[in-house]
């Protein structure tokens, strides 16, 4: 026995010693003392210390798993973090109290933006990595006292209970924003991300726990949609959600063949030789309540729940069609569509649109797939993956730098020789006067589309303005036509 140890502490002379071993490995020890010192033990205490130990294995190794059992009762597997559970356990505790004090709290809901396509094109476990790393820069992006956990896929939520007014949960929003700032290095690839957070008061929102969940979750989606990054819930947007919903239902329906989504067509114009050179295919929907909607109305919220794949699936076919029969006119004109983040994510989007090609017997070179700057930047870790292996060919000033006035000329400017040096064709959309028009053909643009040349037409309507155009159109003498 080593002096000044348990022997010692005890006034023990004798001490006998038993090792608790579960499968995992050593436990602890059954120890048995005896005041006389001595060399041997009795077969009865021998085999007293070992059904101690036996049985002292089995209480630790139950212990131990009724703590792992409430451990994953209460905590996210992938994370590690506080699952939806816990969460609003603790909300629901925490609410309890802020009724006897008279304090606030605040719930910060957040997800990521465009998450779905990280497992789309990378597979779920860079998706997974993914979510762990998002979750360690949120965890030390806050402080002690704040709640964390994940609710399931790739949203988040947050308890505040100290400064958990409305400018401090701005606050923390913004850090959870410049938290996520720098990229994300997941399975050798270069991930940028951004979230979109909702948050929601108690006692000014809602009165329990679920309730506050259900605004936060409104502000979030009133961030995503307005592209602000955060949002605190107003009661006024929870109507305008519920038409939200309603006009999406009525979309699902429209896209099943009701023959309400149609397309108008925008011409574009040589500015070198005045001649119409190509389309722009602009979808609309003829509403049977609220008339003829544009995009603006419809085109976001199919983008946000995944349907703008169908309505892609809708628009280049019905482009194509009528490129077809307009070739059967003897017109010949290249149509450009629109494509969103979804779709250059999606792998079958070229098969799709070869095939879409052969059953309108249309050459490729008939087709112009347009691509916004917004589509790159909202999903940059995974559309510009997917640009590269594109034929990239043409360059679009938007009409915002036009709008800006002289100011920005030399922006635009720039741009054009870029293209060019490029070996780019470069279009201007959103020309509204006369003054744009010369502008930009002494500047050497290529191709212009906006008012000026004429809004965006019905098919048919537009083959009676190109039929009404001289023979030998200046550029400066095509005159806006209504």
């Amino acid at each position: 026995m080593r002096p000044g140890g348990v022997a010692d502490l005890l006034e023990l002379r004798a001490l006998a010693a038993i090792p608790l071993l579960s499968s995992d490995g050593p436990l602890g020890l059954v120890l048995c003392g005896h005041p006389e010192p001595r060399t041997r033990w009795r077969p009865g205490t021998r085999e007293l210390l070992s059904q101690l130990a036996l049985e002292g294995t089995v209480v630790v190794d139950n212990a131990r798993l009724r703590a792992v059992e409430r451990y994953d009762a209460t905590h996210d597997a992938l994370t590690g973090l506080l699952n939806r559970k816990a969460f609003l356990d603790a909300l629901e505790s925490q609410i309890g109290h802020a009724k006897r004090s008279g304090s606030t709290i605040a719930v910060l809901l957040l997800d990521l933006d465009r998450f779905k396509e990280v497992n789309d094109y990378l597979g779920h476990l860079h998706g997974d990595a993914l979510l762990v790393d998002v979750a360690a820069r949120l965890q030390s992006s806050l402080r002690q006292e704040d709640s964390l956990a994940r609710l399931g896929g790739d949203e988040f939520a947050l308890m505040l209970t100290t400064g958990a007014t409305r400018s401090g949960a701005e606050v923390v929003a913004a850090k959870i924003a410049a938290s996520l700032d720098a990229a994300f290095e997941v399975g050798g690839h270069t991930l940028h991300v951004d979230a979109s957070v909702g948050v929601a008061l108690y006692p000014d929102h809602a009165l329990d726990a679920t309730g506050l969940l259900q605004r936060a979750d409104t502000a979030m989606y009133t961030a995503k949609g307005s592209g602000m990054g955060s949002a605190v819930y107003d009661c006024s947007v929870e109507g305008r959600a519920a038409e939200a919903l309603g006009l999406l239902g009525e979309l699902r329906r429209a896209l099943q063949g009701t023959r309400e989504l149609r397309l108008h067509y925008q011409p574009k114009i040589d500015l070198r030789t005045g001649h119409v050179s190509g389309v722009e295919a602009l979808v609309r929907w003829a509403h049977p309540r609220h008339g003829l909607l544009g995009p603006d109305r419809f085109v976001p919220l199919a983008e946000e729940t995944g349907l703008v794949r169908t309505l892609t699936s809708f628009v280049v076919p019905e482009a194509l069609a009528q490129v077809r029969s307009w070739q059967e006119l003897g017109i010949d004109l290249r149509v450009a569509v629109n494509i969103s983040a979804r779709d250059v994510s999606d792998k079958e989007l070229p098969a799709k649109v070869a095939q879409w090609l052969d059953n309108e017997g249309v050459e490729g070179r008939s087709l112009v797939v347009e691509v916004t700057e917004r589509t790159v930047m909202d999903d940059r870790s995974h559309a510009a993956g997917a640009l590269e292996s594109l034929p990239v060919d043409e360059i679009k000033i938007d009409r915002q730098f036009l709008c800006l006035g002289r100011s920005r000329r030399s922006v635009i400017r720039s741009i054009i020789a870029l293209g060019h040096d490029l070996d780019m064709r470069v279009v201007a959309e959103g020309v509204e006067t006369q003054e744009h028009a010369e502008w930009l053909a002494r500047m050497g643009c290529d191709e212009a589309q906006g008012y000026h040349f004429s809004r965006p037409l019905p098919a048919v309507e537009l083959e009676r303005w190109i039929a009404s155009a001289p023979d030998e159109p200046g550029w400066l003498n095509v005159a806006a036509r209504d």
